[in-house]
């Protein structure tokens, strides 16, 4: 092999060298800031998890609190349920009755 023959073959190899640099910089760039961007929607996403779950178990809450307001609405459309309620909250009484009142011991 001359020397001519080395000196191509070196830049020949040289020049793969620099290619693949060239190459594979850019690619592992690329999978790095991909790397990146999974990494931060992965956590913006549990955290919109979190705060669907925090939702739903408010309205949750909220659903229960209507429903029960619901009844309520129902039973005070029962005469005899309100009068239970005003004679429990109000003291009341109807006409010809006696009230007796025990006091509360401490």
């Amino acid at each position: 092999m001359s020397s001519e023959e080395k000196r191509n073959n070196k830049k020949k190899s040289g020049l793969k060298r620099r290619l693949r640099l060239f190459v594979m910089l850019p690619l592992c760039v690329l999978i790095v800031w991909s790397t990146v961007k999974i990494v931060d929607n992965m956590i913006i996403a549990a955290e919109k998890r979190e705060v669907i779950s925090d939702l739903e178990q408010k309205l949750q809450k909220e659903q229960e609190m209507k429903q029960h307001y619901e009844q309520e609405i129902n039973r005070l459309q029962d005469k005899e349920y309100r009068e239970q309620q005003a004679r429990k909250q109000f003291n009341m009484i109807k006409p010809g009755e006696t009230m007796y009142s025990v006091p509360e011991t401490q």
